[in-house]
């Protein structure tokens, strides 16, 4: 029901539906480089780690059937207002569109 009502509150729905493996990958990377490290970007308390059990949510368990169906649904149901960025590139592209441009004087 929560997950619902902020579907339906929400201005805008961003997807990252990125390649599984990539996403692995860079997992990897990251973890190497914050390795017993907080990040900035990581909720407070928290340290980067890549375990087994984080790898198998990578690979699998976080792209199960399940968790599909309800993106295709939500993805289906707020299509005026959903945003699917699959790649890098559409993530910058994102990005940069999402920053305030500074006002001519």
């Amino acid at each position: 029901l929560e997950y619902e009502r902020r579907m339906n509150e929400a201005d805008l729905i961003v997807f990252l539906s990125f390649n599984r493996f990539s996403c692995f990958l860079r997992s990897y990377k990251r973890s190497r480089k914050y390795k017993n490290k907080v990040r900035d970007s990581i909720a407070p308390g928290c340290e980067e780690r890549f375990d087994r059990a984080f790898c198998r949510w990578i690979l699998k368990e976080g792209r199960t059937k399940p968790r599909r169906q309800r993106y295709y649904e939500v993805v289906e149901k707020h299509r005026d207002k959903c945003m699917v960025i699959r790649n890098q590139i559409q993530l910058d592209r994102f990005k940069k569109a999402c920053k305030p441009h500074p006002e001519k004087g």
